[in-house]
């Protein structure tokens, strides 16, 4: 009676250890939902973080920052592109975008939103760098943008920063065909 029980024994615990086994090759692959948070995991049961993921026709971003959670509401900086995800996750294309300027009190911008225009490839139009504005026209209205794919308003100096501050500007002389007219200009910027 002894031995037929370690025998049983024997086989209950191999059969437990089998199924343990099986049980680690069922690992969640793909997307998977956490209290209420998407993430997506690879073959090996890993979550894929920094990287694009598509499901039917959308792209989603898989945020490092939140552990590899699908981001929603937030601008996306990827290989130095510009992309916006809504607060499916879902990334924006062919569309306007307004953001909250979480700097707003900081750099002398006071907007307190920043407006971006995202392509058709989900990437925003932006300036190639710093010491440049980029125009693009957008149903028939020409814009100009940074090189943050800012969209910019107002005056602007030749860096592309927006002035605003009355030392900023001075007076100068317009000549429009024989019309002689004074008004305020840019500092740095010719009258001419």
């Amino acid at each position: 009676m002894r031995k037929q029980t370690k025998v049983v024994a024997v086989a209950s615990a191999a059969a437990l250890l089998a199924i343990g086994a099986s049980m680690t090759s069922f690992a969640a692959t793909g997307w998977v939902e956490e209290d209420g948070t998407w993430y997506f995991y690879d073959n090996d049961g890993n979550r894929v973080e920094d990287t694009w993921k598509k499901s039917g026709d959308n792209w989603y971003w898989l945020d490092s920052e939140e552990g590899g959670a699908m981001a929603t509401e937030k601008i996306i900086e990827d290989d130095n592109d510009i992309y916006y995800v809504d607060a499916n996750g879902v990334m924006v294309r062919n569309s306007w975008v307004k953001v909250v300027n979480e700097d707003q009190d900081e750099d002398n911008d006071p907007a307190e939103y920043h407006y971006y225009y995202m392509q058709s490839n989900g990437k925003a139009y932006k300036a190639p760098d710093s010491n440049v504005t980029r125009f693009r026209t957008i149903d028939g209205k020409r814009y100009a943008f940074d090189a943050d794919g800012i969209m910019l308003y107002g005056w602007v100096n030749e860096t592309s920063e927006r002035e605003s501050d009355e030392n900023d500007w001075v007076i100068g002389k317009l000549f429009l065909s024989e019309i002689l007219t004074e008004m305020p200009y840019l500092k740095g910027f010719s009258a001419k």
